[in-house]
């Protein structure tokens, strides 16, 4: 997991932006097995202790049945937290998505983004992939489904 302030996965890291600014997260498998890398879900959460059940968090993305590609949640959406469009794909080992900066009303200015990804084996048939369809979730273009976490990522989000 990277974080960049433009929509290019060659510039160097970022790891503060202020609310409101707009940067890009890119999801990146880099072993030398030829898997494709499904995003599955991505949850923000305030400070640094993802696993402590009363900290504040919110779903910016998770495959939700039959949506495919439209799976930014309700409220990931309606604060413009995460691009409409969701995650594109790069290549095969390269999703990015489009984030605006954000902070929790709370007095911590640390955010925690996790994400979940499978990674997949593709066919021989498989062709150029442009989104995430149905078909490649059930199976129809990958042989065999690898659960996966993405190491969470840190930034701080100031108001200033």
């Amino acid at each position: 997991m990277r974080f960049k302030a433009d929509n290019n996965i060659d510039l160097p890291d970022i790891s503060e932006v202020y609310i409101g600014d707009e940067f890009y997260m890119f999801l990146q498998y880099k072993g030398e097995s030829n898997y494709l890398i499904e995003p599955q879900n991505c949850t923000a959460f305030s400070g640094n202790d993802i696993f402590n059940s009363g900290v504040s968090q919110v779903t910016l993305w998770k495959i939700d049945g039959e949506k495919a590609n439209h799976c930014v949640s309700k409220e990931a959406k309606n604060l413009n937290l995460l691009g409409s469009n969701g995650f594109t794909y790069i290549d095969e080992k390269t999703v990015r998505t489009r984030l605006n900066g954000f902070r929790f009303n709370t007095n911590v200015k640390d955010i925690t983004i996790f994400c979940r990804v499978l990674l997949k084996l593709p066919s021989s048939e498989s062709g150029k992939i442009n989104s995430i369809s149905t078909n490649e979730r059930d199976g129809a273009t990958a042989t065999r489904h690898m659960p996966c976490d993405i190491r969470y990522h840190k930034i701080r989000s100031d108001d200033s």
